[in-house]
């Protein structure tokens, strides 16, 4: 079985050549069924020991939505802490409903920052959820940029750039852990993600001001950089093409393709 990493790349691959939903694309890649006979709710319990937390986590993740779901919001207020953090992790994966992202919300105050922290993630995270993440994640990052914990406000600082660059709040929380956050890492990552996040922002300008038959057809790339040579597209996201392309035409250019930001952007 690959790494959850991995798996959840392959599902996804498998998504974008079948169409299928997530949930079915998952079925079909890891179709093993739930062991018979075992109870479930022994599994949630031995997420609290250490020694026996892989396999507990390993069957309740093979379980289908409809059983797992009510299983771990029930574990989300357990008395272990690492009950509580698996049980929010295994929800990563379900689309959120109203009861489980309510569930997920009261473990934002959790007395232990690893479960603040996979609370966290799992209403936030926009690629882990099968028809993505529907819930404004804004208030939420300004709230828990403000956690005693690093661990948790480094939860906040990661996707930034790469999950939220296109926000139009992220330059200014940024700035905020740049100016603010008491941990010198976290200033310093911090800074170097509002400078990415800044040229970026300055590329898809630059971006802006080509012809704009050539303009339309980076937008087919949204989110990515290309490189243009010779008037044409030579290069999508991959750093070797670009070296190529420079090597190969001295005109090369790479600019950076807004997620949001529409060839109409100009008016």
């Amino acid at each position: 079985m690959p790494q959850d990493r991995d798996f959840k790349r392959l599902v996804r691959r498998r998504m974008a050549r079948t169409g299928e939903r997530y949930t079915a694309a998952r079925a079909a890649l890891d179709p093993r069924p739930p062991a018979p006979g075992r109870d479930v709710a022994r599994w949630v319990e031995e997420l609290a020991s250490p020694p026996h937390a892989m396999a507990a986590f390993g069957a309740l993740r093979a379980l289908p939505a409809g059983r797992l779901r009510p299983a771990v919001l029930a574990g989300l207020d357990h008395v272990s802490w690492r009950v509580r953090r698996s049980c929010c992790r295994l929800l990563d994966d379900l689309d959120l409903t109203p009861e489980s992202t309510a569930a997920l919300e009261r473990r934002l105050a959790d007395e232990h920052p690893l479960v603040r922290r996979a609370a966290l993630h799992t209403l936030s995270c926009v690629h882990c959820k099968p028809d993505g993440c529907a819930l404004d994640v804004g208030p939420l990052f300004e709230r828990m940029a403000s956690d005693p914990s690093w661990r948790v406000r480094s939860a906040v600082l990661n996707p930034l750039v790469w999950a939220y660059g296109d926000e139009p709040w992220t330059p200014g929380l940024l700035r905020r852990f740049v100016d603010h956050d008491p941990s010198a890492r976290l200033r310093q990552v911090a800074a170097k993600s509002l400078a990415d996040l800044e040229a970026r922002l300055r590329s898809d300008e630059r971006r802006l001001l080509l012809p704009p038959e050539l303009r339309a057809k980076t937008e087919r790339h949204r989110g990515r950089w290309v490189a243009i040579a010779g008037g044409r597209i030579v290069g999508v996201d991959d750093p070797r093409a670009f070296r190529h392309a420079r090597r190969t035409w001295p005109d090369t250019a790479v600019y950076w393709v807004s997620a949001t930001r529409g060839a109409d952007a100009l008016g």
